[in-house]
Formats: structure tokens, C-alpha cells, sequence
């Protein structure tokens, strides 16, 4: 009997829940795992604020995306503020700084 490989590689809302940061880290503080400082921002100024709370520079990302695409580093809050309103407006969900 011929079966399809599933494109998933894992369970139903695998991908989802690794992807989805905030869920990521409370996971990784349940099972005692250490992760570097990161936070989520949905807005600019969530953005410049986890920024300057975690230190520059960060490594910035779009939400739900794989193999790092449209991720960088941030160095300074003008950056920060040129790389939301670029990725934001693209329609890409609001990065993460980490």
C-alpha cells in the first residue's frame, strides 16, 4: 500500500505552535530549557521598547516565517524603526527582537 508523505513533517499545528514565539518560550521555560533574551512586539514602539530592554544590538524576524527570511540584525532604534515599517507594511506579521 502506497502512502503520501505528509509536507507537515510533524502533528496537525505543528509548524504553528514552533513557530508562534510566544508559545515557543513559555515551552522552553516549562521544561527548564535556557533561551536567549527575546520578546514579542506587535507595534513599533513594542518593538524600540523590547529593543532597548533586551540591548542592542538584536536580531529582528517576521512571525511564521521559515529558514530566517526577513530576518535581521538591529543596531540602533532607527533601525529598528525602518526595519517595522518596512516588514509591518509588507504585510508580514510584527517581528520579534531577540
Amino acid at each position: 500500500m502506497k502512502r503520501k508523505a505528509s509536507e507537515s513533517s510533524g502533528p496537525p499545528g505543528f509548524h504553528r505552535r514552533a513557530e508562534d514565539r510566544k508559545r515557543f518560550k513559555e515551552l522552553l521555560h516549562k521544561l527548564k530549557l535556557r533561551q536567549p533574551e527575546s520578546d514579542t512586539a506587535m507595534t513599533v514602539d513594542e518593538a524600540v521598547g523590547a529593543a532597548q530592554k533586551i540591548g542592542y544590538p538584536v536580531m529582528v524576524r517576521p512571525s511564521y516565517v521559515l529558514g530566517g527570511r526577513a530576518m535581521e540584525i538591529v543596531y540602533d532604534e532607527e533601525s529598528i524603526r525602518n526595519y517595522m515599517e518596512r516588514t509591518v507594511n509588507k504585510g508580514h506579521p510584527a517581528p520579534h527582537p531577540r
